[in-house]
């Protein structure tokens, strides 16, 4: 489809098939009719046109939908029972199979107690994402651990880098 769509934006009447080379006589006039098609078009067909643009905020809306729903330890279950949908549809969610609808992504943000607009690609949620992740990441490591005293190690040495990094939070005295 992009192939034709190309050519006729340059308005000389012939829409050229690049793969092939062929070339056929078209009108290519955008009328009322063809702008209404396209904003009646379903959400699969616009994806197709644009690509790989909409792949990559598939896969970036997914991974942030999945990190939070691990770190507030939801199954997929869990969440499609909150926001209304099928748990397999979150899987497809979060493998970026599917783009959620903006209703679906309010409802999501609504879930994780985040504005939508965090659960979209963005320079500053970036960081977010990843304390998110890491975050989980260390909660499993140390649902590991089965010693008392290597626990209370750990929280020594996290209130050692808590106080480190930011010298105005003072820790609870044990």
């Amino acid at each position: 489809m992009r192939f034709w769509i190309e050519e006729a934006q340059a308005g000389n009447g012939f829409l050229g098939n690049k793969i092939d080379g062929t070339e056929k006589k078209v009108n290519t006039f955008i009328s009322n009719k063809h702008i209404s098609a396209f904003m009646n078009a379903q959400a699969d067909e616009i994806i197709g046109f644009f690509g790989d643009t909409v792949d990559t905020l598939r896969s970036v809306v997914g991974a942030k939908i999945k990190a939070l729903r691990k770190s507030s330890t939801l199954s997929q279950a869990d969440l499609a029972e909150k926001i209304g949908c099928d748990a397999p549809l979150i899987g497809r969610y979060e493998r970026g199979i599917n783009l959620p609808g903006i209703e679906q992504l309010i409802r999501i943000a609504t879930v994780f107690n985040v504005a939508p607009g965090e659960l979209l690609p963005g320079g500053q949620d970036v960081l977010r994402t990843r304390l998110i992740s890491l975050r989980q990441e260390l909660s499993e490591k140390i649902n590991q651990v089965d010693s008392p005293e290597s626990l209370e190690e750990i929280i020594r040495l996290t209130d050692k880098f808590i106080v480190y990094n930011n010298p105005s939070k003072k820790t609870q005295p044990e």
